[in-house]
């Protein structure tokens, strides 16, 4: 590997293992990264950060390829990819590990794992043994104790546990929960949003000997949620992930990014929970999600059509499904507050739109791939008068035990076209009508017609 040639892109970085050392870990894992256009070479290890600039870019790349021939005169393994560093760095027993698979709740297969790791060298397992042990303690200090060697452990090995997750320039923020050896969530705040920058960070976070067994992954960004599927396209979401959470569900607006997962689908398959916030969502077309169990959208717009992809969609396994689209344009403070603080910001040229209307939602409410549903939340609309009127009637609403209408613009009118069909709805063990403009008088005879499984709590400002 040389970076003199010109081909060599502006950026360059290449991982540096000493495979010699029986010590698996001690060593971490180090690389050296030039970047051409600021002239500086960098070589940044678990102990030790060096960086030079120099008067060329020229200058900058024989640095490099010096440094470079320096860690191969060593010894030591420099691969271009940070995956194969981490195959060379850490000890593999693919059979043993494959029982863990199988079998996650079995501490026994993980002892002997660990046992095994700790014979070659490698500080996963004396980190495992750790955990498994702090597991088992009930009280007293052993517990305490072994919490601050696990600690001591992941801030003097994070190279090599972790390798660029742990202090990766791509991440404003990372946070990482460990279950007896291994890493089951994984949260992170993207600081960039290419592509290809986001499918390396995936790449390496999701190849990590630690993340075998991830279960679930959360990831949100300074502005962008489209970023996390751009980036997937080029890497692959482990078939041990069962809940992904794509955004923070905060100030949704037109810069929260355009998500299309149509290419990625197919990587979700094994999910039980989906939640998604953006600020335009496509819903993909083609075959559903067998395995899922709650699925999550909020967007400020939802495509063309969504409403009657979303019905065609086969998910027999879904409990849950919530959708918060649009804007609620009737509230007239809402409008005077987004005006004031976000319309300069945002750019959004579309606040007054209605969101999506009543014909489009009634053809989610006769879909038939959703046998299992027992909660639907529907949110942020504002044609909750004409809803009330649509659900009596809809096959879906049957086999509901929660309907959630929260935000939908419904008033007095929608409350009484309930309170007329109250068969219809009497079979709900609660109906949530919060933040409507719901007033006393239909209060009232939503109390009449269906007690207090009609929850209607705090109302908006009409007006």
């Amino acid at each position: 590997m040389t970076a003199s040639s010109s081909n060599v892109p502006s950026r360059v970085r290449c991982y540096c293992v000493d495979t010699t050392d029986a010590r698996r870990g001690d060593q971490g894992l180090s690389w050296i990264e030039l970047d051409r256009e600021a002239r500086r070479v960098s070589f940044i290890g678990p102990n030790n950060r060096e960086i030079e600039t120099h008067d060329t870019a020229a200058a900058a790349s024989a640095a490099f390829d010096a440094l470079v021939a320096r860690q191969r005169e060593r010894g030591w393994a420099v691969v271009d990819d940070e995956v194969a560093a981490h195959e060379a760095l850490s000890a593999r027993e693919p059979e043993l590990e494959q029982a863990i698979r199988d079998a996650p709740d079995d501490d026994q297969l993980r002892e002997v794992y660990a046992d095994w790791l700790q014979q070659q060298g490698d500080v996963r397992g004396e980190l495992m043994a750790l955990q498994i042990a702090r597991g088992q303690a009930r009280r007293g200090n052993p517990e305490q104790s072994l919490g601050l060697a696990e600690r001591a452990l992941l801030s003097r090995h994070g190279g090599h546990l972790l390798g660029d997750v742990a202090w990766s320039e791509r991440l404003s923020e990372v946070e990482l929960s460990w279950a007896r050896g291994f890493v089951i969530e994984a949260a992170l705040r993207l600081a960039v949003h290419d592509p290809k920058a986001v499918a390396h960070l995936l790449r390496a976070l999701f190849a990590l000997p630690v993340c075998m067994l991830l279960e679930r992954v959360s990831v949100s960004s300074d502005r962008d949620s489209a970023a996390f599927f751009d980036g997937l396209r080029g890497a692959r979401l482990p078939e041990s992930v069962e809940s992904l959470r794509v955004g923070d569900g905060r100030d949704v607006t037109e810069r929260s990014g355009h998500v299309d997962a149509s290419e990625v689908w197919h990587q979700l398959t094994a999910l039980q929970r989906l939640s998604v916030s953006c600020g335009d969502f496509v819903v993909p077309e083609g075959a559903g999600l067998s395995r899922l169990r709650e699925l999550s959208v909020r967007a400020r717009r939802l495509g063309s059509g969504a409403m009657a992809r979303l019905s065609r969609l086969s998910m027999p396994a879904l409990e849950l499904l919530e959708l918060r689209c649009g804007t609620a344009a009737y509230d007239p403070f809402w409008r005077r507050r987004y005006r004031a603080y976000y319309w300069d910001y945002y750019g959004d040229d579309d606040i007054d739109r209605p969101g999506l209307a009543a014909d489009e939602i009634v053809q989610l409410l006769f879909a038939r791939g959703y046998g299992a549903l027992r909660r639907l939340e529907l949110s942020e609309l504002s044609c909750g008068d004409d809803l009330a009127e649509r659900l009596a009637g809809a096959p879906l609403l049957a086999q509901l035990e929660v309907l959630v209408l929260r935000d939908v613009a419904m008033t007095d009118e929608g409350a009484r076209r309930i309170a007329e069909n109250r068969d219809a709805f009497e079979h709900l063990y609660a109906l949530h009508l919060e933040r409507n403009v719901i007033g006393r008088r239909g209060e009232r005879m939503l109390r009449r017609a269906l007690g207090d499984r009609a929850i209607v709590g705090l109302q908006r400002e009409q007006g």
